[in-house]
């Protein structure tokens, strides 16, 4: 595993840091390079430090997001903590075979199985797994020493913050530096996606990187093409759409070159970086399907309507790559270019760049709405002071004065932009999470227009206008954003939780075995190969009696704790559950449908930890003090939804109590509610009874909020448990669909809102 980290954090921060280096030697030497003075390095390394500390220092900490950002960062972590590729889940192969899937995080047919969103099952009892996800990321985040996995992601995104701020130095002195910073401001995408764990986001800020830093100067060593063709292909390994930026810059770098032969370190290490990607597929993971194997790519290309978009993009660039490479080196192929490229300034190249804009609004069918939605949730993040600052660095690309590429570029991820509108189109909104779709042509398109944008304000006449074109920039294109919406630029999402889940495991410890029964709380702690948790699945709360009862017979051999997210319990089927402590954590985060407008918020946390102590007749009765909000323990029986305040009973709910010794008196008491669909019905009677049998006690339960209690006197039996099921039902079960309302159980009782059986 330490080759794995290293060799994978070199790959993505050697290349940036080359082409750093190389960019800031060259930024002295470059056509203009007077604008490169005291006062442009004292800004340039003031700006670039202070950015590059904010980022490092304010990572996001997704821990309970339950989306891939925070299960890739998991993945770091435990890779860290020493989990390996295919180690074994021995607490899963503990478990009986019938409760294995009980603790999965969704136990469908139709799903991969994890447990712990990080390490896929490929054996039903975990004696084999693999990762969830594509692991380089979570990789090259584990393989820096003395640092945590959290700083990676924000570490490559300072790197490509100096490379843009280099190459708006090289074109426009400090006025370039402006310009670099109101394109970084514009949009909340640089800022947000760079201080989380998001692989297609690393990814973006290293092609971004690689086309900052040829806007200083072209590739001209054959070893810089080497590396700068390595990161385009590891790119892929990050995230495989990236493939469709990464394929076609490739192409537009190897056709710079004169000569043929030029081109090979660049495609050479293009080649290398991809094979990690295809190895790891081979070897390791298939979270996208094995398409390494043409029989199943076929397969994978028709599974969904993004696979077939995605398959039909690369199809397509790699045949007009293929084209253009074998005719771009001849001769007579590069002055009809060059003479193409001057009768399509400047509305040819425009026309080009916009014409995608065309297709989203015109294009018919369920292909144009998909279009349309993915645009509106990007256009979210734009706004129009942000779409103006970018409209203004495209034109200032397609004047003449700018190199060929960057027309090509430009126009190539307007193109591809279609595509990244229909991924995201498909999705449904999950708030700024969702928007990482767009990142590899958003980050890429600032990357390029920085240049051009420096350029064109340095060339204006007076110093004057330079200070009122920066002046515009900032002001109307890059701050309104901002100003208005700063937590999408400045909030720190979960801040915090990193060090309170560590903790937690503390407190936790790696001896005892701990059930969650809210499957994502456990989620931070499942994965550690040091520590037994398990979490009770999404899918798989009815299956929690039958988790309760194993962990029964473990709690009479060692030491067993069950942590809650809801109102703790006393009694569990066999169990008294002690409160051993109580943990809260408030977290900050970014609420958002889309990313503008986005308010902060607040994640709540809370688990109070029981440990599971098994009882005897002998032991004197525990009273069970029940809340009924949700949560698993202490249930039996089928149960209706949550509402306001309550559960709804059903026929043959059932609560865990004690079952005290014959003659002993046992309390009943509840605070229950009850809604009549019509006036006519003013009560509904609730019928409870004991785990002995006998006479039922009768509840009336009247409109509004009531409180009904009673008593029974345990009889004589011949045998008894020191807990029991009281049951519920009602005389006359509650059917809504017979008054028009779908989506609920035929057979509801009562609203529960809490209930107190105790004995004497």
């Amino acid at each position: 595993m330490t080759l794995w980290q290293t060799g994978c954090t070199l790959a993505v921060l050697v290349p940036l840091c080359l082409l750093a280096m190389r960019s800031y030697r060259q930024c002295a030497t470059v056509p203009g390079s007077r604008r490169f003075g005291t006062r442009c390095r004292l800004a340039l390394a003031l700006l670039g430090l202070a950015g590059s500390i904010w980022l490092v220092t304010h990572s996001h900490d997704d821990t309970f997001t339950g989306l891939d950002n925070s299960a890739y960062r998991k993945m770091a972590h435990d890779f860290d903590e020493g989990s390996g590729f295919f180690d074994p889940d021995p607490l899963l192969s503990a478990l009986p075979p019938g409760l294995q899937r009980a603790v999965l995080y969704r136990s469908g047919s139709g799903t991969r199985p994890t447990r712990d969103l990080v390490f896929q099952l490929d054996a039903p009892d975990g004696r084999a797994t693999r990762p969830f996800f594509m692991p380089a990321l979570p990789l090259a985040a584990a393989g820096l020493p003395w640092l945590a996995p959290n700083v990676l992601p924000p570490l490559i995104a300072s790197l490509g913050w100096w490379l843009l701020l280099l190459a708006g130095t090289a074109a426009g002195g400090l006025w370039g530096l402006g310009a670099s910073v109101a394109l970084v401001l514009a949009t909340p995408w640089p800022l947000w996606f760079a201080r989380g764990f998001y692989p297609d986001g690393t990814g973006s800020f290293i092609l971004g990187g690689i086309i900052a830093a040829i806007a200083i100067r072209p590739l001209d060593r054959a070893l810089t093409r080497f590396v700068a063709g390595f990161a385009l292909g590891f790119s892929a390994a990050l995230h495989p759409t990236l493939l469709l930026v990464a394929l076609p810059l490739a192409g537009v770098l190897m056709l710079e070159r004169q000569q043929a032969r030029e081109a090979v370190p660049l495609a050479t290490g293009c080649l290398l970086g991809v094979l990690p990607v295809w190895w790891m597929t081979r070897t390791i993971c298939q979270p996208y399907g094995d398409w390494t194997r043409p029989e199943i790519l076929i397969k994978l290309l028709g599974a969904t309507r993004e696979h077939m978009a995605l398959g039909a993009s690369l199809l397509l660039l790699v045949l007009l790559s293929c084209v253009a490479l074998a005719l771009g080196f001849r001769p007579s192929v590069r002055a009809r270019l060059r003479r193409l490229d001057t009768r399509l300034h400047p509305w040819g190249w425009g026309a080009l760049w916009l014409t995608p804009l065309l297709i989203i609004a015109l294009q018919p069918g369920q292909a144009g709405q998909t279009l349309r939605d993915g645009a509106r949730a990007v256009w979210s993040g734009i706004r129009i002071p942000g779409a103006l600052l970018l409209l203004t660095g495209g034109v200032a690309v397609l004047r003449p004065v700018r190199p060929l590429r960057e027309r090509v570029m430009l126009v190539l991820l307007a193109w591809l932009s279609l595509f990244f509108l229909f991924l995201k189109g498909v999705e449904v909104p999950a708030g700024i999470w969702s928007l990482r779709r767009f990142l590899p042509v958003i980050l890429p398109l600032i990357a390029l227009l920085a240049a051009p944008l420096a350029n064109a304000c340095a060339s204006l006449a007076t110093s004057t206008a330079r200070r009122a074109g920066v002046a515009a920039f900032l002001l109307l294109g890059g701050t309104p954003n901002l100003a208005r919406w700063p937590a999408a630029y400045f909030g720190v999402n979960e801040a915090g939780a990193t060090a309170w889940t560590k903790e937690v495991a503390q407190q936790i410890g790696t001896e005892r075995l701990v059930a969650f029964d809210y499957f994502p709380h456990s989620v931070p702690y499942a994965g550690n190969p040091r520590m037994r948790v398990l979490g009770l699945g999404e899918t798989s709360r009815d299956q929690w009696p039958e988790l309760a009862g194993w962990l029964a017979g473990v709690a009479r051999t060692s030491e067993v704790w069950i942590a809650t997210s809801y109102a703790p319990v006393g009694i569990e089927d066999g169990l008294r559950l002690e409160p051993v402590t109580s943990v809260t954590g408030r977290f900050p985060i970014i609420k958002a449908r889309h990313f503008l407008p986005a308010d902060r918020g607040e994640r709540l946390v809370a688990h109070t930890f029981l440990k599971a102590v098994p009882v005897t007749t002998d032991d004197p009765p525990m009273p069970q003090k029940m809340v009924l909000d949700g949560g698993p323990l202490g249930l039996r029986g089928p149960w209706g939804a949550v509402r306001g305040h309550g559960r709804w009973t059903r026929q043959g709910s059932a609560i865990i109590g004690p079952y005290p010794a014959a003659g002993s008196v046992v309390h009943f008491e509840a605070e229950a509610e009850w809604t009549p669909p019509v006036a006519e019905w003013e009560q509904q009677r609730l019928l409870v009874t004991p785990p002995w049998g006998g006479t039922p006690l009768v509840c009336t339960v009247t409109t509004g909020v009531s409180t009904v209690s009673g008593h029974w006197t345990v009889p004589d039996v011949s045998e008894r448990t020191p807990t029991g099921h009281y049951s519920f039902t009602v005389e006359k079960p509650y059917d809504p669909l017979a008054y028009g309302q779908r989506g609920y159980d035929t057979d509801l009782g009562v609203l529960l809102r809490s209930v107190t059986i105790s004995a004497q």
